[in-house]
């Protein structure tokens, strides 16, 4: 989750970001020294690094674990360079970009949720690609254009300050057996919201309060198909009180409010559909984790995946994207060698290992999506074609004030879902609270 303003500093950052070596390694083209790159190469020149050197990676609202930093990332750094060691630095309670900023210490790299990038900006931590990407001549159009868009997107499609890793993207699982069991024909591919509410009926009235017929994910999850907007970047006030969050809330509450649907938590209804007590969950891909865990335990879940539900005015577009993204540390010492782990994590052969594992790769090759979670147990027989049948939403149009907004949103319409609170009152208490809230931190 993105934090706005953390009150503690951590004593202690310093001396875990600090440098292991005050000499950057220099490069072993001499023409990597600022002349233009052979446009014949198209990969990353081999950096000299004679001594051990240490790069630090600092993670923040972007989930990886343990064994996957070492086997995803350490590890193919460590083939090319031996010297090289990755160290993963966890974010800890109190310890944001600002923490970093007000240490003066800071790490090589950043492991951030793509949406983070225009925060973590702001402060001057995140060093400008586009020099980089000219300078070694690294192919970017083997990503796919539309993500590279999307990264731009919040700097008027100029400046890239970071590469994708991997995208959580969003699907429709649902529960063969309850399906089966209830003798309703399971969802489709190309369901929009309205076909697929519909059916949440039907399993409501068959299933009685057997099972929770539809889990849209939280409101906002639920709005981001269409990209609304939050706080207008003109006015930096908050916009809530339009047509098209009132038919978004007014859609969501018809949602919520069929029998036996009433809203849960995401993590409530993450484990319920492991349990078998939830029939259809609109989620994150991350959620293939979990299935594969429940069925190497031995009470896996026989379900299958369609297309994400999408808005009749938006019929390509699914949940907005999740991608975790690496950036370079405009203070690292160590400026090619961290670019040139940029480029060893795009390489196709760093990608299909994880894709296999169900991470997918945001590089445009065929390979990576046909590959897509081979060693996955679980996800064998399923329809995987679902995933890629549908484009992730752009993210909403973006203002420094927007994750105020967003937790207004929480705040409020969390609240009032099961009341009979018009939707125009509503928004109007989300607008309201946006702006209070945006008011006082600008005061800040």
């Amino acid at each position: 989750m993105r934090k706005t303003r953390i009150a503690a500093l951590l004593l202690s950052f310093a001396m875990v970001l600090a440098a292991c070596s005050s000499n950057a390694p220099k490069a072993a083209n001499p023409n990597t020294g600022g002349d233009t790159p052979d446009p014949a190469k198209s990969a990353m020149p081999t950096v000299t690094v004679n001594e051990p050197v240490t790069l630090k990676m600092f993670q923040h609202s972007a989930n990886i674990t343990d064994d996957e930093f070492t086997r995803f990332i350490a590890d193919p750094v460590k083939k090319k360079y031996p010297n090289v060691s990755m160290e993963m630095v966890r974010q800890a309670p109190n310890m944001t970009v600002e923490t970093i900023v007000a240490s003066g210490s800071y790490p090589d790299l950043y492991f951030i949720a793509h949406a983070d990038i225009p925060y973590y900006q702001q402060f001057g931590v995140l060093q400008e690609l586009t020099p980089m990407i000219k300078k070694f001549n690294f192919p970017i159009d083997h990503y796919e254009k539309h993500v590279i868009d999307e990264l731009k997107a919040p700097f008027k499609g100029q400046e890239l300050y970071a590469f994708p890793f991997s995208d959580n993207f969003s699907v429709l699982f649902y529960n063969r057996d309850i399906f089966n069991q209830l003798a309703i024909q399971p969802p489709k591919d190309g369901l929009t919201w309205d076909e697929a509410i519909a059916l949440a009926k039907v399993v409501s009235d068959k299933g009685g309060d057997k099972f929770l017929p539809l889990h849209g994910g939280t409101f906002r999850q639920f709005a981001s198909n269409l990209s609304p907007v939050y706080v207008n970047p003109a006015t930096q006030k908050a916009q809530f009180q339009t047509d098209q969050w009132k038919n978004l809330l007014t859609m969501y509450r018809t949602l919520v409010n069929i029998p036996h649907n009433a809203y849960i938590s995401p993590k409530n209804a993450n484990e319920g559909f492991v349990k078998g007590t939830v029939a259809m969950l609109a989620a994150y891909g991350a959620r293939l984790g979990e299935l594969e865990e429940a069925n190497n335990q031995g009470h896996g879940v026989n379900y299958d995946l369609a297309t994400y539900p999408v808005f009749k005015e938006k019929p390509n577009l699914r949940r907005e994207s999740a991608i975790s993204v690496v950036a370079v540390s405009k203070q690292s010492k160590y400026q090619d060698l961290a670019f040139d782990v940029l480029s060893i994590l795009s390489k196709k052969e760093t990608n299909l290992p994880r894709v296999r594992e169900g991470r997918q790769s945001l590089l445009s090759d065929a390979e990576l999506k046909t590959s897509f979670g081979a060693d996955l147990k679980s996800l064998k027989g399923k329809n995987i074609a679902a995933i890629f049948k549908t484009n992730a939403a752009p993210t909403s149009p973006y203002s420094i004030y927007n994750p105020v907004a967003e937790k207004a949103v929480d705040a409020v319409v969390n609240k009032e879902l099961a009341t009979g609170t018009d939707a125009n009152t509503v928004l109007r208490q989300v607008e309201e609270t946006a702006n209070k809230n945006i008011e006082a931190e600008k005061a800040k």
